[in-house]
């Protein structure tokens, strides 16, 4: 896996403070896609998440201890060279929240580094 740094887009909407993470995992979109589409098994990928009972559901989670307010997250895939699988993970939080920019950046850059880690794993261990 290889892991762009979080970035954060400002003058998208000063109220809001904005990030993505990419990642290229060698393996096909429709693998990666497979995993990444079951929202009820995101603990399978990654640990440190409940496990979810509303497929499918917006605004399923809840909760979260990362002080953040509004976090929306966003995950892209699109085929890449070689029959890898580009992902983007992007995020958007409400600058009212109960952190630091700098704070938000670094927690969901870890939080998105975390899944597309798992996501990877995920990816490499199943069959064809």
């Amino acid at each position: 896996m290889v892991a762009e740094k979080a970035r954060v887009l400002d003058i998208l909407n000063p109220n809001k403070w904005h990030g993505c993470v990419r990642s290229r995992i060698p393996a096909a979109a429709s693998r990666v896609w497979k995993i990444a589409s079951d929202f009820c098994g995101l603990h399978k990928i990654m640990p440190v998440v409940d496990v979810c009972d509303q497929d499918g559901a917006p605004g399923c989670a809840e909760g979260n201890n990362l002080s953040l307010e509004d976090c929306l997250v966003n995950v892209r895939l699109r085929e890449g060279m070689d029959k890898s699988t580009i992902v983007n993970w992007s995020f958007e939080v409400s600058a009212r929240s109960l952190t630091t920019k700098d704070k938000a950046l670094g927690d969901l850059t870890e939080l998105a580094n975390a899944y597309l880690k798992g996501l990877e794993m995920a990816a490499m261990s199943r069959s064809n």
